[in-house]
């Protein structure tokens, strides 16, 4: 512009979302995988008997963990399968560990126990809220 060069950058970060020059969402994917850090730096040691109450855990984990950790999922786009396994293993986990039991133990009873989604239904459902709020507000501003 005039005398003055505009340097290309290969990323920037738009509202704490990392985008890069590809659209590509990987490396954004491998933040939000940081979610055990989240969870395992917010929740106290121990659970079971002598720790905290998996109910608790859970409360905990989606008012404080999965807020902080999805933020920004509403404008992933072509997220891949391989993406949404790495994720989906981040919150398995953290599911497992709750309630106490073996990362071997089936998924949907894991799941199924305390009452969470997978994080691929959690990641449409805030899309889709964030598409009905986009819709809402459209039709206030028309009036």
């Amino acid at each position: 512009m005039g005398e003055h060069e505009l340097s290309e950058v290969n990323g920037y970060c738009h509202l704490g979302i990392n985008c890069n020059k590809l659209m590509s969402n990987s490396e954004t994917i491998k933040s939000y995988c940081e979610l055990r850090k989240t969870f395992f730096s917010t929740i106290p040691c121990g659970n079971g008997k002598n720790g905290i109450n998996p109910i608790t855990a859970k409360r905990i984990y989606e008012c404080k963990v999965l807020p902080c950790a999805l933020y920004g999922t509403e404008l992933l786009f072509q997220t891949t399968t391989t993406q949404l396994l790495h994720l989906d293993c981040a919150h398995r986990q953290c599911i497992k560990w709750m309630q106490g039991i073996s990362n071997y133990t089936r998924t949907d009873l894991a799941l199924g126990c305390l009452g969470i989604n997978h994080i691929e239904n959690i990641i449409d459902k805030q899309k889709l809220t964030f598409l009905c709020q986009l819709r809402h507000s459209r039709s206030c501003l028309k009036i």
